[in-house]
């Protein structure tokens, strides 16, 4: 396959300077697509493998950090939009919405959202304000996880005791 480049000054179709992929196509390096056909798998790739949790603290903490972000933007986006409906039309799906959100179960949710994203977040700006704690990552970790389980479960024992009407 041949690359023509038409010279804007005299329009006479020239050839056009080969780059790396262009060369791969014409036979330097073997690639799938230089045969012409798609890219096949070298395994058999089964669906569930694909969903299978295979990392470490790294990805758990990662997954959590989008999860927790989402669930902060969840309850800030239903608390603006039952305050404005409570304010301006003060009709029952507001009522019902503000009751929601001040439930102990969602406050418990929106609790481990907050402290969850806020303790991340500080290790994330830590490792990125000094490089040298990346030989320390899964201590990070692990001392992220310290500081935040009694953080978190101490006031969520509070929660549940008043939830359940036993303080």
């Amino acid at each position: 396959m041949r690359f023509y480049q038409t010279d804007p000054v005299s329009r006479d179709a020239q050839p056009r300077r080969a780059c790396r992929y262009n060369e791969r196509q014409r036979g330097g390096a073997r690639t799938p697509h230089a045969e012409g056909g798609a890219i096949a798998a070298s395994r058999p790739i089964v669906l569930r493998q694909g969903y299978r949790y295979r990392g470490k603290t790294g990805m758990l903490n990662w997954a959590l950090h989008r999860i927790t972000g989402l669930g902060i933007v969840l309850f800030v986006g239903l608390h603006v939009i039952a305050a404005f409906g409570l304010q301006q039309f003060g009709n029952d799906l507001a009522t019902a919405v503000t009751a929601f959100y001040e439930s102990w179960p969602f406050q418990i949710f929106v609790y481990f959202c907050v402290l969850f994203h806020a303790f991340n977040g500080t290790r994330v700006a830590l490792v990125d304000l000094l490089p040298a704690l990346l030989r320390y990552q899964r201590e990070l970790y692990w001392l992220q996880w310290i500081i935040f389980l009694p953080a978190y479960l101490l006031p969520v024992f509070f929660l549940v005791q008043t939830g359940l009407g036993g303080g």
